[in-house]
């Protein structure tokens, strides 16, 4: 028989070695490891990050002079919400309280031109983190989001955002765009006269003609794109890990880490679906429907009637395309388990294990916590922006009835003024040809709220179009008065000069476009039907450093008619 003495030292030794296995899995805590003690916002001293909610206009201003390289710019449909900016900057604190270390300025913008299905968040390289809304509809707890936001600050705290390459992949989206765009300048070059028997611009035409690139632009609007590609990266993992530690020393559950990495690798693989869905059926619409103008357009005459016919024909196509999409291919996807990122989930709980005790692992979610999100205030935000996206989609199918309910229901309080909000009853309005009121929903947003650019160019034609000419001006003022000269605005600015009959500045107007577009781009093309002045003026016109005194007595010769 073993001496008493004897039993107890070995529990005693048994005990030791455990508190000392455990130390050293205490001391590979990612914490301290020299990827966080090597960056440059460590000092190893906790409770000194912190920062205050902001707004999308105060984080501009924030930035002047440097303000074309704002991720926001370009992805600017952010919620702006007082509660909801609490809500989530509450639970950033609570995690930066763990830091050891400064945080650099830093934005959170909740993002709400998503569709419903998309659990993702991403962050820029101007430390801009932005949360897909569809993050609150499917948490379902705090220990969620937090696991959502922590994955986000630990990017930026570990300086990935350097090298997310995040202008390269904003301008493969755009690009797509705007080539998705070359269908509306064909569709701008198409008027029949009978009169004449002259082609030029028919606004009927480039009315349905857009039907069929709007599928493009769903597709860029809804499902997002530029996170996908970082789910095998190295970096995915570090940040995984960081976000455990201060979720764990912040008192959340790690499971909020696990599950959300779940929901997010459903969301990715159906995103990836829908999306590839829409290009590819968009972009066979879109090579059919050029195919088939520049067939007419080479024909010696072209009969009202055969223009009909290529409508009807366009129509009937975009039509059997969209519903089959809704009817088969969006149900089958919703429906459709989809396989968990296995590799990161391994790595964290693997991690887990070995860093953590028993009591830290079993740390259940705190479900009752989803209160904060899942009803009151957060929710009716939250539920309107997943109506709006819901009518888009219902207008990219053409259920026009559905459209109008899903757009109403979006337009009640509290988001009866935000700018997506309205930017779809725009949509909605438009579709179905009611300029009136397309143009009454564009004067009814907030007047502090931010479109992205591209979008905010889009409104200021077709205001331009229909004759507002105080209201697309203000507009515009407001938006360069933030990044400085947009571009895209030169067509609407032609249009209002034209319909004010000052030809000279339509002119000079027209060059200064040729000046930044090349001559076979969207931009130039537009110009050239806006204001009739060939992109060729611009070879041989005058130097002028302005770019709006061009003697107009030099110019005569170079309009063309459309």
């Amino acid at each position: 028989m073993m001496p008493h003495h004897t039993g107890l030292y070995t529990r005693l030794l048994t005990v030791g070695l455990a508190l000392t296995a455990h130390a050293t899995h205490a001391a590979d805590l990612y914490l301290e490891h020299k990827d966080v003690t090597g960056s440059r916002f460590f000092t190893g001293e906790p409770a000194a990050a912190e920062a205050a909610p902001i707004s999308s206009a105060r984080w501009i201003a924030m930035h002047e002079g440097d303000t074309r390289d704002l991720a926001i710019r370009d992805f600017g449909f952010v919620i702006e919400n007082d509660r909801l900016n609490e809500l989530v900057y509450g639970i950033a604190n609570r995690l930066l309280a763990q830091w050891p270390g400064t945080v650099p300025p830093f934005a959170i913008f909740v993002q709400g031109d998503r569709s419903p299905l998309v659990y993702s968040a991403w962050t820029a390289h101007t430390r801009e983190i932005f949360i897909n809304y569809g993050v609150f509809l499917h948490a379902e707890s705090v220990d969620e989001l937090a696991a959502v936001i922590g994955h986000e600050l630990a990017h930026m705290l570990l300086e990935h955002s350097n090298a997310l390459s995040l202008r390269k992949s904003v301008g493969e989206t755009l690009d797509t765009l705007n080539k998705a765009r070359n269908l509306y300048a064909k569709a701008e070059a198409l008027r029949f006269d009978s009169d004449t028997l002259e082609v030029s611009l028919d606004s009927s035409v480039t009315a349905d003609l857009q039907k069929s690139a709007t599928q493009r632009m769903i597709a860029d609007l809804l499902y997002e794109r530029l996170h996908a590609t970082l789910f095998s990266r190295g970096a995915e993992h570090q940040a995984d890990r960081l976000a455990l530690d201060l979720m764990v020393a912040a008192g959340y559950s790690p499971m909020g880490l696990k599950i959300s990495l779940e929901r997010m690798a459903h969301s990715h693989d159906l995103a990836t679906e829908v999306a590839a869905y829409f290009e590819e059926s968009s972009k066979t619409l879109l090579q059919q429907t050029l195919a088939i103008i520049d067939q007419q357009l080479s024909q010696q005459e072209l009969r009202p009637e055969e223009l009909d016919a290529f409508l009807t024909d366009t129509r009937e196509a975009l039509t059997k395309s969209a519903v089959e999409f809704g009817t088969k291919t969006l149900m089958k996807y919703s429906a459709k388990s989809h396989p968990v990122p296995a590799k990161r989930v391994k790595k964290i709980t693997q991690y887990l294990y070995d860093n953590y005790d028993r009591s830290v692992r079993r740390r259940q979610p705190d479900q009752a916590s989803a209160a904060l999100f899942r009803s009151g205030h957060i929710a009716g935000v939250i539920n309107n922006y997943s109506a709006a996206n819901q009518a888009v989609e219902a207008i990219g199918q053409g259920t026009f009835a559905s459209a109008d309910a899903l757009t109403s229901d979006a337009l009640s309080a509290p988001t009866y003024d935000d700018p997506y909000i309205r930017y779809t009853a725009f949509l909605n309005r438009r579709s179905q040809g009611d300029a009136h009121a397309a143009v009454a929903e564009i004067e009814e947003m907030r007047a502090d709220g931010l479109v992205p650019i591209r979008t905010s160019a889009e409104l200021a034609d077709f205001l331009a179009d229909n004759g507002r000419t105080e209201f697309v001006n203000r507009m515009m003022g407001l938006y360069e008065g933030y990044f400085g000269d947009i571009h895209d605005y030169y067509p609407p600015k032609i249009k209002l000069s034209a319909a004010a009959e000052d030809q000279e500045r339509v002119e000079a107007l027209a060059l200064a476009c040729y000046e930044v577009a090349p001559p076979d781009s969207t931009l130039a093309m537009k110009c050239a039907t806006a204001s009739g002045v060939s992109p060729m003026a611009a070879e041989s016109a005058p130097e002028d450093p302005l770019g709006l005194l061009k003697p107009a007595n030099q110019l005569k010769n170079l309009f063309q008619k459309p």
